[in-house]
């Protein structure tokens, strides 16, 4: 895949992922996390920081899920596209 093409999906999963956390829904959970996650810090002062490592291993590792799941529908949309633009036996049997 071209480069500049790259980099348009990654913004565009940068705009959606903005997007979702505009979303009261997300915001509400993101809070009732935030919460949760100081209560048992709290309680756990010496394991803090392995547990905030912990906490944004796991974040990253999620992030690069998305954009990985995010890149690849993306890509197999523009192949059936290019497919269903290009085929001749398509377009000659939907003439």
């Amino acid at each position: 895949m071209h480069e500049w093409i790259n980099e348009t999906i990654v913004e565009r999963f940068r705009l959606l992922s903005g997007n979702a956390e505009q979303l009261e829904e997300v915001k509400v959970l993101r809070a009732r996390t935030r919460e949760a996650e100081q209560q048992l810090l709290a309680n756990m002062p010496h394991e803090r920081e392995h547990l905030d490592n912990l906490l944004n291993l796991l974040t990253e590792l999620d992030t690069l899920h998305n954009k990985h799941f995010y890149a690849k529908g993306l890509q197999d949309g523009i192949q059936l596209l290019i497919f269903f633009l290009f085929d001749d036996g398509i377009l000659e049997s939907n003439k």
